[in-house]
């Protein structure tokens, strides 16, 4: 249902060439969509449906939003449409945080910029 809501019903492409690319690719209500589950992704608190463990998804031995940052981009694999004002934007939504080991920075900045780097356009086109 939710791929359905972002306009890319499962195994059922418009066309033989699969899904439009650009901005063909969106509309508001399917970016809503989108930004409505990376959200969902990000919180992943239900254990019926997502479960993420924001201190399993960067290194132990980081110790600075850059390295945390650019661990994220890379568990994506978006480092090649990440803008360079994005993933600053990223390390910057940190406001200093170091101390990765501390539960309040993981779950709260980690899971934030999971939901924000998500969210960014770059990513909704394909």
């Amino acid at each position: 249902d939710q791929l359905a809501a972002m306009g890319m019903e499962l195994f059922d492409p418009p066309g033989v060439n699969g899904w439009n690319n650009g901005l063909a690719w969106l509309s508001s209500g399917q970016l809503l969509s989108r930004f409505e589950f990376a959200q969902a992704v990000a919180a992943g608190r239900d254990p019926h449906s997502f479960k993420l463990i924001p201190s399993q998804v960067f290194d132990d031995d980081a110790t600075s939003a850059t390295e945390v940052v650019d661990q994220l981009i890379a568990l994506f694999h978006v480092q090649q449409v990440i803008p360079p004002g994005a993933r600053q934007a990223l390390i910057d939504y940190f406001a200093g945080a170091s101390d990765f080991h501390d539960p309040t920075t993981v779950e709260k900045k980690v899971r934030g910029a999971i939901a924000l780097l998500l969210q960014l356009p770059e990513l909704h086109l394909h």
